[in-house]
């Protein structure tokens, strides 16, 4: 062949060369970009997951995670009640005996659509639960405390601080705000029911003494400054110290009609759970007409679903709207 077709042809080839290459380093740049966008798509996709995601500890200190904030709960405990009614939660299931409970929080429009769990509040129906799908469970931490195992896969299980100081659901209600996404809500919630004690704290003499009874007949305990009733009333009345060094887990104890008159409060609050009024039931003992409060007429009967189980913020206002007037009717006269 000749020499200077040889040369020729072997740079026709060098050429055919560089752009196979050129043509395969462009593919894998091209590839490259198409990997770094992936990667940087699930990148984005990770911190918005991870934005989402909500974290708090319970009333127990155990540790509850939402990929996002709850919509839809089920409230198995009744205490949770008056709290999500502050948050404005709309998608609410309970159980079938709290349904007065959620008509006075809610309102009877807008809790006649709640879901219905049936069985008793120590033993709610799992079936039930597990058929409204929800995103987060509100039980207590008594009796519920199975549940969180029971439940597992269901749903997490957020479990109530139990019946202690009022402060304790003040710091609930904050928490579920976070899980539902209206810490704004909560916030504004918990600023509303201090302004108001503190409001009833600055005018209230503090010069009564009162007890909160609750029970039936001769079956019946008191609350003591412990519990969240004791301590919500510490701070506008003169509340007897009745533990005496005892559990201050203690936030009920049974007492005798001879132990209350030995501490002789001026005010008493009946929470009665039977069908007959407390009082009343009371009153066939002799000790009964001794007590300075039945003497003065002052014993109230009280509503005690409200007293019992409104523990949130909205819960601990009413009590206050409720008591004051019968406490001090000279300063905070009935509206």
């Amino acid at each position: 062949m000749n020499l200077n077709l040889m040369k020729l042809a072997t740079t026709f080839m060098f050429i055919i060369i560089l752009a196979a290459c050129g043509n395969q380093a462009e593919k894998a740049e091209k590839q490259s970009v198409h990997t770094e966008q992936s990667t940087s798509n699930h990148s984005d996709k990770q911190s918005d997951n991870l934005q989402q995601q909500v974290s708090v500890v319970d009333g127990t200190g155990q540790k509850i995670t939402l990929e996002k904030p709850a919509k839809r709960i089920v409230e198995i405990r009744g205490s949770g009640l008056d709290m999500l009614a502050e948050l404005g939660v709309k998608d609410v299931t309970t159980q079938i005996g709290y349904q007065e409970l959620a008509n006075y929080f809610f309102g009877k429009e807008k809790a006649k659509g709640f879901g219905k769990i049936r069985g008793s509040w120590i033993e709610p129906n799992i079936e039930d639960i597990i058929a409204a799908k929800p995103d987060l469970v509100i039980g207590g931490a008594y009796p519920h405390a199975e549940l969180v195992n029971s439940l597992k896969g269901v749903a997490p299980v957020y479990l109530l601080t139990e019946k202690g100081h009022y402060m304790g659901a003040v710091r609930d209600l904050e928490r579920l705000g976070v899980l539902t996404g209206k810490e704004k809500e909560a916030k504004q919630a918990i600023n509303h029911f201090l302004t108001k004690l503190k409001e009833y704290k600055e005018k209230s003499p503090k010069n009564k003494s009162a007890l909160v009874l609750m029970g039936s007949d001769t079956n019946f305990n008191v609350y003591t400054e412990t519990s969240r009733t004791g301590s919500l009333l510490a701070e506008v009345t003169n509340y007897p110290k009745i533990l005496k060094g005892g559990n201050p887990k203690q936030y009920e104890i049974p007492l005798s009609l001879e132990e209350i008159l030995a501490i002789n409060p001026d005010v008493l609050f009946m929470e009665s759970l039977g069908n007959e009024p407390l009082s009343k039931q009371l009153s066939k003992n002799p000790v009964w007409s001794q007590l300075s409060a039945v003497k003065n007429n002052r014993v109230y009967e009280i509503d005690g679903k409200i007293w019992h189980s409104g523990r949130g913020t909205k819960g601990s206002s009413v009590i206050l709207d409720h008591a004051m007037p019968l406490l001090y009717p000279e300063i905070f006269p009935k509206k």
